[in-house]
């Protein structure tokens, strides 16, 4: 099949196929002779998987580490996402209800409608489970374990001190990366993750911060503590873990 073929039956535009070859996502071969594309029924089904995934809200980037990795690593990510779904879904219904109640006159008050907690548990899980798919196996399924035993009051302590982290960074952003206190910060992070998710390595870190800035998802959350907050925590976690690397 070849490329206008594909783009015919995926829905997708060639320049997107174009862009899926460039970074190594669906790689068709090139007939003999000439630079067309050839696209195998493999290819399809490579393509219709990254389709699901983009859906899902997942990024190019984690979209081709998931491929990368063995079937139920992949189960183990969607089922994690899929939660997060489902909740907005639910509190999507919620609201749904409502207007339509208020629709039809009624005049009963219900806040609880507009409830994120049951969102904010399933992204903290997603968001574990994320993390440690960067770092090594061991890591992920460290933090799968754990994460599966907390309770909602864990999770509120446990995102309450992670908006403190994020709030000291933002409140010292304009200070250096390695200013000292900067630098506490970070390291104060790398424990957050050892208590709470897994043991995370200076290696393991430094890629963490990497994502921070090139991930919009994550660097939209971490920014909820103030514009600017991502790039601080990210450039004070690459000179810590530099620090720490290369002194060993």
């Amino acid at each position: 099949m070849n490329i206008h073929e594909a783009a015919a039956l995926t829905r997708l535009s060639k320049r997107t196929l174009h862009h899926y070859d460039e970074i190594g996502l669906v790689r068709p071969k090139r007939q003999d002779g000439n630079e067309y594309r050839d696209y195998t029924e493999d290819d399809l089904n490579r393509l219709e998987q990254i389709m699901l995934y983009r859906e899902m809200g997942f990024s190019l980037a984690e979209i081709r580490d998931l491929l990368m990795t063995k079937t139920e690593d992949q189960m183990a990510m969607m089922e994690k996402h899929h939660a997060v779904l489902v909740a907005k879904r639910a509190r999507m219904d919620r609201i749904l209800k409502l207007i339509e109640n208020k629709m039809n006159g009624e005049k009963t008050m219900d806040f609880k409608a507009f409830d994120m907690k049951e969102i904010e548990h399933a992204k903290e899980a997603y968001g574990a489970e994320a993390e440690a798919r960067w770092g090594q196996t061991d890591a992920y399924r460290e933090s799968q374990k754990r994460t599966s035993r907390y309770t909602e009051k864990d999770w509120e302590k446990i995102s309450a001190e992670a908006g403190e982290i994020d709030r000291a960074f933002f409140a010292l952003k304009d200070l250096p990366p390695d200013d000292e206190k900067r630098l506490e910060l970070a390291e104060a992070w790398r424990q957050h993750i050892c208590k709470y998710y897994y043991n995370c390595t200076y290696e393991i870190l430094n890629g963490l911060g990497m994502m921070y800035v090139a991930d919009e998802r994550f660097t939209e959350n971490i920014d909820k503590a103030g514009k600017g907050t991502a790039k601080a925590k990210s450039d004070s976690i690459k000179v810590l873990c530099e620090q720490k690397i290369n002194n060993d």
